[in-house]
């Protein structure tokens, strides 16, 4: 719901180091509450977004954005708009990015440590890509200090779980004799715009980039057009070391938000599919897991080397992943499970939706 009149104004095109630096931080401090221990009224006055993130800005924007060539945009560093929160929280704190419009129709990266909120008080317009998915070399919005959400460890050449969010990640590989990951639950219907999680390393491994979760983005406007690409799928898990490392879990998919009147097309394509997971290390590495390139290509579980287990492939055909192939000797590296399904979740929608979506809203 929006409070204010709108104002208009020119267009303003990226980068968006062209508006003035302001923090987050800056709004939180205006939020305290006050004596009684009731909050104090807000003072920012235009507000958007419903159950799951409902946030306002202080004043309404005079200028629109668009992006007509590729913009490669760091949340972490970017001058977001400051914002006050009624209801919970993004998790981490989000990049605020607002216009009276906003188009993209180019391609939108958006990677770093916070979610990406585009807030506009009239439109949006997607006929191009916004990517806020995650390779292990390059997390997506939000992503970029991502958990592994409590999956239990394996044991010595045993695969890593995959990444829990919108389902339960896979199962890691068990070695014979040893005990694989296991999965974090599945932590329900999000409460918070939040990001996927990573997959478990699989185990004897020294790497510190082994799986990452899908990044988060929500796209908040009284109308809301989407004809082209939103990703936010995790990546594949590493393959497991030579000689005889465990797989590591793929990622799960991250979160997409539409908070609007939505129109989609045949064209359309949202996905937040999970990563597959790493095969097993034999006398040499085990293959990666593939990260999701479609609503309807989940990620793949890399190849074993023999005698190490395949990985499990991601949220293939439900909202849980696979889980890891066992290996066949005591030093043999299993496969690691597969990533969950991220979130989509979409505004009741007049006469449905058209396009392609994985997971379904919900």
């Amino acid at each position: 719901m929006f409070l204010l009149t709108l104002l208009t104004g020119c267009q303003l095109m990226f980068p968006l180091q062209q508006q003035q630096q302001q923090t987050v931080d800056a709004a939180a401090d205006d939020a305290a509450p006050d004596a009684s221990g009731d909050a104090a009224p807000l003072p920012f006055a235009v507000c958007a977004g419903s159950d799951v993130v409902k946030l306002c800005i202080e004043e309404a924007p005079t200028t629109s954005l668009v992006v007509n060539q590729p913009v490669d945009l760091d949340t972490s560093t970017a001058p977001c708009t400051p914002y006050q929160v009624q209801a919970p929280a993004a998790d981490p704190e989000a990049c605020v990015i607002v216009g009276i419009t906003i188009e993209v129709s180019s391609v939108l990266r958006a990677r770093g440590n916070r979610p990406l909120v585009l807030f506009a008080t009239e439109r949006i317009l997607v006929d191009g890509l916004i990517d806020v998915s995650s390779t292990r070399e390059d997390a997506g919005a939000g992503a970029g200090s991502t958990p592994d959400c409590d999956s239990t460890p394996p044991t010595s050449h045993g695969g890593g779980a995959g990444g829990s969010f919108g389902g339960k990640g896979g199962a890691g590989g068990a070695p014979a004799g040893g005990a694989g990951g296991v999965p974090s639950p599945d932590p329900g219907l999000p409460t918070r715009l939040r990001v996927g999680c990573r997959g478990g390393r699989g185990e004897p491994s020294t790497s510190t980039s082994f799986s990452v979760g899908g990044g988060a983005v929500a796209l908040l406007a009284p109308m809301i057009t989407i004809d082209g690409t939103i990703d936010a799928s995790g990546s594949g898990g590493q393959g497991g070391e030579a000689v005889g490392g465990g797989g590591s879990g793929g990622g799960s998919g991250g979160m997409i938000l539409i908070d609007g009147f939505v129109t989609t097309n045949p064209t359309t394509k949202l996905f937040a599919n999970g990563g597959g997971g790493g095969g097993g290390g034999g006398s040499v590495a085990g293959a990666d897991g593939t990260k999701s390139s479609a609503p309807t290509v989940t990620g793949g579980g890399g190849s074993g080397a023999p005698p190490g287990g395949n990985g499990g492939n991601a949220n293939e055909n439900s909202l849980d992943g696979e889980s890891g192939g066992a290996s066949t000797q005591p030093t043999a590296g299993a496969g690691g499970g597969g990533g969950a399904a991220g979130f989509l979740r979409i505004a009741p929608t007049p006469g449905g939706l058209q396009g392609q979506f994985t997971p379904a809203p919900r």
